[in-house]
């Protein structure tokens, strides 16, 4: 099932030359759908408007994504949606347009529930050996350009690891291919930075929060491999998958730590409408 919406055209075609296409000019975010709602749609926008004033790309038209996301939506139970903004084409070469205007781009597409173990007892994540460059101006957002996650995630194919982790050029553990990446110490929640690499996830903002509501002690930090391996528990959060426990990480086992459960509890996280109970 995928049902798409280019500029609002459900018949529409992206032109040849989006700059999206030809230079990975632009932004995109993937949403969580619910009972035919965009879950945590605030945040996605909140980290959209970021991402075009880091790009320095025109205001986003938030009110008109929100318009054909729910017309895409209507009537899911449960789906992915995709938003993206590519920014339109002029002159052929790197240069952008004087009139800046985007391209919208709006896909939906089925949701495959996990099973119920995936966050009852956690999954399998392993190490990537391609490494992350630094790219503090492109760092935090979701641009376009996702190579360096498809290099990684082409490292494996084995349908029992979930995701994996990658590093830096310094070795800094900045995060997994599709989630971001927290570890259990002492009572405490450690999270790689990503102020050179990485993404800020939307639901990685959300654990912050239930941190402080929980009284809990989050904190952004330069993480290494061995912090992970000493580490009292991991787990991964993910915009449509939401919190998952590490069971294991390489050849290193993990229990489910409370603090994760308390975690997934506060954020009523995963919904049922995305869990596998078969």
């Amino acid at each position: 099932m995928i049902r798409a919406l280019v500029n609002g055209d459900p018949n529409g075609c992206i032109p040849l030359d989006d700059r999206g296409v030809l230079y990975g000019d632009g932004l995109f975010e993937t949403i969580r759908i619910v009972h035919g709602q965009p879950d945590n749609w605030d945040g996605h926008m909140r980290r959209l408007r970021r991402g075009c004033t880091q790009l320095r790309l025109p205001t986003p038209p938030v009110a008109l994504l929100r318009q054909e996301i729910d017309h895409l939506a209507s009537g899911q139970h449960c789906a992915i949606a995709r938003v993206q903004l590519t920014l339109a084409g002029g002159e052929r070469g790197y240069k952008r347009p004087a009139a800046g205007r985007f391209n919208r781009i709006l896909t939906l597409h089925e949701l495959l529930p996990l099973p119920a173990r995936c966050y009852e007892t956690g999954v399998t994540v392993r190490w990537c050996h391609f490494q992350l460059a630094d790219h503090s101006g492109l760092s935090g957002i979701k641009h376009l350009n996702r190579l360096e996650q498809v290099m990684a995630r082409a490292e494996w194919d084995d349908v029992e690891i979930f995701d994996g982790l990658l590093t830096d050029q310094r070795g800094r553990v900045i995060g997994g291919t599709m989630s971001n990446l927290f570890l259990i110490q002492k009572g405490e929640l450690l999270t790689p930075d990503v102020f050179h690499a990485g993404v800020a996830g939307t639901m990685r903002e959300r654990v912050f929060r239930a941190a402080r509501e929980l009284g809990l002690h989050a904190t952004e930090t330069p993480v290494t491999p061995e912090m992970c391996q000493q580490a009292d528990g991991l787990f991964l959060s993910n915009a449509v998958r939401g919190i998952v426990p590490v069971s294991r990480l390489e050849q290193q086992s993990f229990d489910r730590h409370d603090l994760t459960a308390q975690v997934m509890e506060n954020l009523q996280e995963p919904p049922s409408a995305i869990v596998c109970r078969t």
